[in-house]
């Protein structure tokens, strides 16, 4: 008997069980305050301080590169009934050097410093053309929940929810570990959090390393690994 299968089994199950009460996981979303929504600077996820971050590596058997760039743009969203602007993140994806996803993803971070996702436009792209928008969804349309992209102040044990769109995309994050140290690339970063990623069931699990000042260094998905190549 694979010695993994009860194991997945018995997170796939505590995951449907999450999915079906609709009980709340990590950071209280009616307490957030936004006063400057777009000055993201949260330790391990400042995705406003960098002009472009890229990812390199393979997955299922393909070699892939991802650039992410925040835009000079904001989307506008309510909460609470007040308006947020929402910082406006363009991820590309490429495959074997085609692209073959654009994604624009939004995140506004409160005054607390929780990193907050409101939802993303998605573009599925072959041969050059666009073919669907599998996995696009918005806060305040799709669902009444926003994802959390980073508490303020995660630490090992932490759980939050990504994304938790009835119907739709679900991710479930958890701290599994603080590591004094990781060496991606050639490049040592200290002080990083691993982080577990489990979504519907059938997609497996992804872990992801963050570095302070600097953000996601490392993905790995159940058949592949990428590494944070820099930022600019």
């Amino acid at each position: 008997m694979n010695r993994r299968l009860p194991v997945l089994a018995a997170a796939l199950a505590t995951l449907a069980v999450g999915v079906g009460s609709g009980q709340a996981v990590g950071p209280d979303q009616s307490k957030a305050e936004f006063s400057d929504p777009t000055d993201i600077n949260n330790r391990y996820y400042p995705l406003t301080e960098h002009e472009r971050c890229v990812l390199r590596g393979r997955e299922d058997g393909a070699r892939v590169r991802v650039v992410r760039t925040p835009l000079d743009r904001t989307k506008m969203f309510r909460h609470n009934g007040e308006p947020v602007r929402a910082a406006v993140i363009k991820d590309r994806e490429f495959e074997d050097g085609e692209l073959v996803e654009r994604t624009f993803d939004y995140f506004a971070q409160d005054d607390r410093g929780t990193v907050w996702y409101l939802g993303e436009d998605v573009d599925e792209i072959e041969d050059g053309k666009v073919v669907g928008h599998g996995g696009a969804w918005l806060y305040g349309k799709d669902t009444n929940r926003m994802g959390v992209g980073m508490p303020a102040h995660p630490q090992v044990g932490s759980r939050w929810r990504h994304e938790d769109v009835p119907d739709g995309p679900f991710e479930s994050d958890k701290v599994v570990a603080k590591l004094d140290e990781a060496t991606v690339r050639g490049e040592t970063y200290r002080d990083v959090l691993k982080v577990r990623e489990l979504s519907k069931p059938g997609d497996g699990f992804e872990f992801k390393l963050y570095a302070p000042g600097v953000g996601n260094i490392q993905e790995k998905p159940p058949d592949g690994r990428l590494g944070l190549v820099g930022c600019d």
